[in-house]
């Protein structure tokens, strides 16, 4: 394939790394490879490849490529069944939402705060009640930025539900005031 054109080299120089990778010369040919894998086999080959994506520097996934990694990890969701695994694509979620709504982008942003609250699990209040609580919260504010503001008032309502002191109400209410 490489002789063809179809693929070329690509040599990434970071982070003092010097390793060499494949990518597609275009889009169309990777959309043409995709579109001959089978629907049953996709979620195995997306979670392979978040997985090496993964297995990457921590900061180089960080910088460039987390929305690549987010978005392989999300698409193999049925198969991750650990608890780490699940809390870990969790915050992976959340940090790229975080990063997408610092970039004004509001539609990714909602997506994967959506996704990382599907991927909480039931004691996370309990257990980790300051991360969920800046999720939700980010959430609801996604949900604002695209202009859902009953689902963004359903959001914030329940946060003040389980707000535990007058500063967390504060902070919920002047959020909901600000987008009126």
């Amino acid at each position: 394939l490489m002789e063809e054109g179809y693929i070329i080299p690509y040599y990434n120089h970071s982070s003092n790394k010097h390793y060499e990778e494949c990518r597609f010369a275009h889009d169309r040919f990777q959309q043409a490879v995709y579109s001959l894998i089978s629907e049953e086999d996709k979620p195995l080959i997306h979670y392979k490849i978040g997985q090496v994506l993964l297995s990457k520097n921590k900061e180089e996934t960080e910088e460039a490529g987390v929305f690549e990694l987010v978005n392989h990890l999300n698409e193999a969701k049925t198969l991750i069944k650990t608890a780490k695994e699940l809390h870990e694509l969790c915050l992976l979620n959340y940090n790229a939402g975080i990063k997408a709504r610092n970039s004004n982008a509001h539609k990714d942003a909602l997506h994967y705060f959506k996704n990382a609250v599907e991927l909480v699990p039931s004691d996370t209040w309990t257990n980790n009640f300051e991360f969920t609580f800046s999720l939700f919260l980010a959430k609801a504010e996604a949900e604002y930025l695209n202009l859902n503001i009953t689902e963004a008032d359903k959001n914030i309502d329940s946060l003040l539900s389980r707000a535990r002191n007058n500063m967390e109400k504060a902070t919920l209410l002047e959020r909901k005031l600000i987008n009126y």
